[in-house]
């Protein structure tokens, strides 16, 4: 979630690092990137978790008066993260158009891995792009 550079890791944006334009550009986009993450992907998800925003383990659950009331809410909790997490409820926030499942595609993939060319044999070595 914390790359150093984000801006860098973008598509085409790597040919930019150790410029001037490069260092300005991943100013301004890493900081709102880390924000957004924050926000979206963290406390995002706590507060669909535990319906508030506050500690992590506090809750509902916390301030219940029994270990099976607290079992209870958990466990209702935990169908609720399921239900709401499934694939296409993902596609729907996302609005991905659809999900295919693997096994309707392994035969198409296949004869299409199958019918690509060759690749050249390599006269250089390969350079590694570090996300992390």
């Amino acid at each position: 979630i914390f790359v150093e550079q984000p801006y860098f890791n973008e598509p085409c944006f790597e040919v930019e690092e150790g410029t001037e334009r490069g260092r300005r550009a991943s100013r301004d986009y890493n900081g709102a990137v880390r924000a957004k993450t924050v926000e979206l992907a963290m406390l995002g998800q706590y507060k669909r978790a535990t319906g508030r925003a506050g500690g992590m383990g506090a809750g509902k659950s916390a301030a219940a008066p029994d270990e099976a009331t607290r079992a209870d809410i958990h466990a209702r909790a935990t169908a609720e993260l399921k239900r709401q997490n499934t694939g296409i409820a993902v596609a729907e926030k996302f609005e991905i158009d659809d999900i295919i499942d693997p096994a309707d595609t392994r035969h198409f993939l296949s004869q299409t891995l199958k019918a690509m060319p060759t690749p050249l044999a390599r006269s250089h070595r390969k350079h590694a792009i570090d996300a992390w």
